[in-house]
């Protein structure tokens, strides 16, 4: 996970990081949609379930921003609360799993059918674009839980 949460820096000028301020949005979007774009890659999740992940973003934006991740071309549009929400609960999904098992199993236990009640045999990937950000909300409060217990 270092190597994706790395990147997700926030800029010495954004004190008391507010996702409802367009410029402090502005300040972390390139480091978050970075830190997104290379964890899909990790988890090799399709593109149609990517750009669902990111909350329905068309084909053809996410083409562009992954292009623009590729070159380090900054000049992406502010994202949203709701996207930088949604990237946030990815990478707590993900720092929670690499605490808890481990990179190998972390890495996979996302995209893996899982028997917990919560999820059903299905893979949490699933439940997540099932139920939107409300799913990745779950999970990471789930894993969250599960850390804890196991501490």
């Amino acid at each position: 996970m270092q190597d994706v949460a790395s990147n997700l820096r926030i800029p010495a000028h954004v004190n008391n990081l507010d996702l409802g301020n367009q410029t402090h949005r502005e300040a972390i979007t390139f480091s978050a949609i970075t830190a997104f774009v290379r964890l899909m890659g990790i988890y090799k999740i399709a593109n149609k379930d990517a750009m669902a992940l990111h909350g329905g973003m068309s084909q053809s934006k996410y083409t562009e921003i992954v292009k623009k991740v590729e070159n380090k071309d900054k000049s992406i549009t502010a994202l949203s609360f709701d996207a930088l929400t949604r990237i946030s609960y990815m990478l707590g999904i993900v720092k929670s799993l690499r605490i808890t098992y481990g990179k190998d199993v972390a890495d996979k236990w996302f995209t893996r059918p899982n028997r917990n009640r919560i999820f059903a045999q299905r893979r949490p990937l699933e439940y997540c674009l099932e139920h939107g950000i409300n799913g990745l909300n779950t999970v990471r409060a789930f894993l969250d839980a599960q850390r804890g217990y196991m501490s």
